[in-house]
């Protein structure tokens, strides 16, 4: 189902982002967390940040640690099967619960010093059509017909 002229989320009085409502579950434990997740064609892959995990149920550093480089230079990164569930947003801008697009069973890089929760190219934005319209502070994002 696509998600049309979906509206930026305001982060301050002068800035908004490209978001989406998510409940990102580890398949193996059920345990979720609904957040929302800032659509960023910038990132190379979805990266979460590392206490999340652990409130999945994911043993963090039970896979080997990777180097990754961010924005505030280099860290550890730790990547664990998880489902990502787009859902969909109410009037009130608060989610709802109608699932409308799932990645199902991805890798997701959970970073330690990350606060923000990235829904990025690899494991993600692949997947979709997106349109980013600045001047109107909206997006829209859908499956490519097959």
């Amino acid at each position: 189902m696509p998600i049309k002229d979906y509206p930026f989320t305001p982060i301050t009085e002068n800035h908004s982002r490209p978001m989406l409502w998510i409940r990102v579950v580890n398949p193996h434990t059920q345990l979720a967390v609904v957040i929302q997740g800032i659509v960023d064609t910038g990132a190379d892959s979805c990266a979460f940040p590392a206490e999340v995990a652990e409130q999945l149920g994911h043993n963090l550093e039970s896979v080997p640690p990777k180097t990754v480089f961010t924005a505030s230079g280099s860290t550890e990164s730790f990547a664990h099967t998880s489902r990502v569930e787009v859902l969909e947003m109410r009037a009130d801008g608060l989610h709802g619960d109608k699932v409308l697009y799932t990645i199902n069973d991805t890798l997701i890089d959970f970073i330690r010093g990350c606060d923000d929760f990235l829904l990025g190219a690899a494991n993600f934005l692949k997947d979709f059509v997106l349109t980013i319209n600045y001047p109107q502070q909206c997006f829209s994002i859908r499956k490519p017909k097959k």
